[in-house]
């Protein structure tokens, strides 16, 4: 390997007081090279040496206007290094469009898209360059996450299926696959299992099979954590009050953080009486080695395969009990996490063959809900007419979702749906969702569609405007549901055939309003019909929704960390631990 590529891979595996020290003898080796300069500026900016970092990147910048490379490198360092989202994107966009055939140029500038919140431009612009070629695997990629983002699953799966043609073993185009999976309408339970084994065996590729781990000395009573949010996150609302709970209870909490964004959320993690380790880029054979060296037992992993996963790490067996629960709504698809958290509801006798691991049936509901600190009381209803609602991600509007809320709409001409998520931050977003409801022959009018709202107590004051919440049907709201309830709000649920298609009926029976759950989108039309007729929802209506959900055990971590801390000693029981 060249010095510049040895000096990129230090810098890529995060060692960056070694890559500072390797591009600063390169800088001397090659005067001015602006690639070196780029690579130096990024270390030095990670390392807090922000004066030198800029005035490193001030040499360079004068060469972007000429030159292709330098210019999209440039453009990542605003984006990646200095946060610098719409600087950063403008300097891509402006380098896409004076050299449209720089083909990394291309895909990176469409994948940033992806991230945005801009959907519409990314499928536009992504099918676009795919008609023009050449292919390649992070266009498909990027496209693929532009059209699941606006809920259009199966053409996101369509993209990356075309991809394994060429690159039938690529991790990211299979971990994809999976992803789009859990979406996908058309994915029965034995398909999602299946697209989580290939991602799971193409990593398992990757692994090494003797990596050097300490010897195992698990303690029977200590326990894993590893999740990557730890932060402002609808996982954190559930994770938060478990810890706390189980921490009461005799576990020593070891919480492994496995991304970088740090806020007060993180802070009452850190306070908790718990060991915190942030490992954002820690490689996958040293984090195992550190969750082996700690002495787990028992290793929860809250991520399954969403963003800033360690499955690799997982793989590897750090813990002689791995267990998938909670942030991730379908199998991790590995033999090596052994079982997964589920209940009697969203995961029937019969679905035990949708996932690798083993189900643990808990009694009662599977999760349970920590409100955020200072959340607002219902409000009256804003005036207007009967209104229904979904916070939902976007993602999870799949054609049969948008088929029986149509018939919602229809059958109850007065009402009007209120949608709000990020994805509608877009306007050619927020264009084509109308459209998907006017071609089902619903005025687009009636639709009322919002974005991103960063404030906790703007977004759930929100819902005062909203009577009935409708779920999804392929994948339920979680954290949605329990926000609407605790506004005052039911949520109207139709359980189909696999766990994230099952979750909102365990939430509304948890909460102790079992007659939200209809039997079929049918039934469920007819139970809308019935809440619009009864007219808008008051206040006292809303205060009695609120106080029976706090008063269930949807609202109350100790009704599920009771249940929890048995199933997890049983696993340990069984996997040989000594119980103390």
């Amino acid at each position: 390997m060249d010095p510049l590529a040895s000096a990129n891979a230090l810098l890529a595996g995060r060692r960056n007081e070694e890559a500072a020290q390797a591009f600063a003898r390169l800088a001397i080796q090659a005067p001015g090279h602006p690639l070196v300069l780029l690579g130096l500026a990024t270390a030095q900016h990670r390392l807090g040496k922000k004066e030198a970092a800029l005035a490193n990147l001030a040499k360079v910048r004068p060469r972007a206007a000429s030159d292709a490379v330098i210019a999209h490198n440039v453009a990542k360092f605003h984006l990646a290094e200095l946060d610098k989202r719409d600087e950063g994107l403008a300097m891509l966009r402006e380098a896409h469009a004076k050299w449209p055939d720089d083909v990394p140029l291309r895909d990176d500038f469409i994948g940033v898209l992806s991230g945005l919140d801009a959907a519409g431009e990314t499928v536009d612009l992504g099918r676009a360059a795919l008609a023009k070629g050449p292919d390649s695997v992070n266009l498909r990629l990027a496209l693929a996450a532009g059209l699941l983002q606006r809920g259009d699953a199966p053409g996101s799966t369509e993209i990356l299926r075309g991809a394994l043609a060429s690159w039938p073993t690529h991790v990211k185009v299979l971990e994809s696959i999976a992803r789009a999976s859990v979406y996908d309408p058309r994915a029965d339970g034995a398909a999602v299992r299946l697209a989580h084994e290939a991602h799971a065996n193409a990593i398992r590729r990757h692994v090494p099979a003797n990596a050097p781990l300490p010897a195992p000395s698990p303690g029977a009573r200590v326990l894993g954590v590893l999740s990557p949010d730890f932060k402002r996150h609808s996982v954190s609302h559930f994770s938060l009050p478990l810890i706390t709970e189980l921490a009461g209870r005799g576990w020593r909490v070891h919480c492994y953080y496995t991304t970088e964004s740090q806020d007060d959320v993180t802070a009452r993690f850190k306070a908790l009486p718990v060991r915190f380790l942030d490992c954002p880029w820690m490689p996958p054979v040293e984090l195992a080695s550190r969750i082996r060296a700690d002495g787990v037992g028992v290793l929860l992993d809250l991520a399954g395969l969403s963003a800033g996963h360690r499955l690799p790490a997982l793989l590897l067996r750090p813990a002689p009990v791995q267990v998938n629960y909670l942030g991730y709504a379908a199998t991790s698809g590995a033999a090596e996490i052994g079982a997964r958290l589920v209940d009697a509801l969203t995961d029937p006798e019969g679905s035990d063959t949708h996932g690798s691991e083993r189900l643990v049936r808990l009694p009662g509901c599977f999760i349970a809900y920590g409100p955020p600190p200072h959340a607002p009381e219902p409000g009256p209803a804003s005036p207007g007419p009967f209104t229904f609602g979904s916070f939902n991600a976007l993602l999870k509007l799949c054609d049969p979702t948008v088929d029986y809320w149509s018939e919602v709409l229809k059958a109850v001409p007065h009402a009007r749906l209120l949608l709000k998520t990020g994805a509608l931050s877009d306007p050619a977003t927020r264009d084509y969702t109308r459209q998907r409801f006017e071609a089902r022959g619903v005025d687009g009018a009636r639709l009322d569609l919002r974005g991103w709202a960063d404030d906790t107590r703007h977004h759930l004051s929100l819902y005062d405007e909203v009577d009935l919440a409708l779920d999804p049907l392929t994948y339920h709201g979680t954290t949605t549901t329990c926000e609407a309830l605790l506004m005052g709000v039911p949520t109207l649920t139709v359980p189909g055939g696999r766990h994230a298609s099952r979750v909102g009926a365990s939430l509304m029976h948890a909460a102790g309003m079992p007659e939200w759950i209809a039997e079929s989108p049918g039934a469920g039309v007819r139970v809308a019909v019935r809440a619009a007729a009864g007219g808008r929802r008051d206040l006292a209506a809303r205060a009695a929704v609120r106080h029976a959900f706090l008063a269930s055990p949807l609202a109350n971590p100790a009704s599920v960390a009771d249940p929890i801390d048995r199933a997890l000693r049983d696993l340990g029981a069984q996997a040989g631990l000594a119980q103390g």
